[in-house]
């Protein structure tokens, strides 16, 4: 028996089968379609934004410490502590009134210091009592802010101090919310402040009468800018924060209670916190 072919048959079938085989080449050949996700904000750039926002509480405290220890400087005389504590008040609340902590806004309220006497001894500005960690703050946060004034009790020198906060504002940038980890900046622009400039000029806060004239106040070599701290005099006579650290634990600890104290009654409150934190400053160097 012979087969008959029917060639346009023939022909159709395979026409089909290479176009199926065709087909299936270019969809294992050709390109996927690319999946467009946003680049999640560099680390490093946070914790830069977040310095810009928060970090002028060192600045204030540097700036601030400077204008009262000048105006100390210029003054009459004084009795004793209490004296010298009013006329530096006057000095902070001068300073305040001055200060552009955006470019923009002047002055931090300090209507609380009217319901206080910080030259007393019994001022929240020299608190440095303990407070439970507040409701709505993470327990991560809590133990970062702590470590915080631990380093001042720790007795670690400024530049050891200075290290290790930053080290720990770059932990908070990629481990804690925004409002936490700017706590953190917060808390450490202070800290680094503190650690610097009194390293730079404990030897002249401790030496000076505030009777005879203007004495030189040094300010120590800034590492971050947000400190905003001018380079110091050759020659200046340097003090270790190792040596003394109380000033450091007295205005880091003052402004630690007082954002958590803040924090505790539903506000994030680190103007108040920066004011009290220079005020303790200055009672522990007098």
């Amino acid at each position: 028996m012979r087969f008959k072919w029917e060639y346009p048959v023939f022909l159709g079938l395979l026409m089909a089968v290479a176009a199926t085989v065709v087909s299936c080449s270019k969809e294992s050949t050709s390109p996927a379609t690319a999946v467009v996700r946003e680049e999640p904000q560099p680390a490093q750039q946070k914790l830069l934004d977040l310095q810009n926002k928060y970090g002028w509480t060192g600045r204030y405290h540097t700036d601030a410490l400077a204008h009262i220890y000048a105006s100390l400087s210029k003054g009459k005389s004084a009795s004793g502590k209490a004296e010298n504590c009013r006329a530096g008040l006057a000095a902070l609340k001068e300073f305040d009134k001055s200060f552009s902590k955006d470019g923009r806004s002047k002055g931090i309220t300090d209507d609380f210091l009217a319901a206080e006497d910080p030259c007393s001894g019994n001022s929240l500005a020299g608190v440095q009592a303990e407070v439970g960690t507040p409701s709505g703050l993470s327990p991560r946060a809590a133990a970062m802010l702590r470590q915080i004034p631990d380093l001042f009790v720790s007795g670690a020198p400024a530049a050891a101090i200075v290290s290790r906060v930053s080290a720990l504002e770059g932990d908070a940038t990629g481990r804690l919310n925004p409002t936490e980890a700017a706590a953190v900046v917060s808390l450490g622009s202070i800290a680094i402040s503190s650690a610097q400039y009194w390293n730079a000029n404990l030897p002249n806060w401790r030496s000076a009468q505030f009777s005879r004239g203007t004495a030189n106040d040094q300010l120590a070599p800034s590492i971050r800018a947000s400190a905003s701290l001018p380079s110091s005099a050759a020659n200046t006579p340097r003090a270790e924060m190792s040596g003394d650290s109380s000033i450091g634990r007295a205005d880091v600890f003052a402004f630690f209670s007082s954002l958590l104290a803040g924090w505790w009654m539903g506000a994030l409150d680190i103007e108040v916190s920066a004011i009290r934190a220079v005020v303790a400053s200055m009672l522990a160097a007098f």
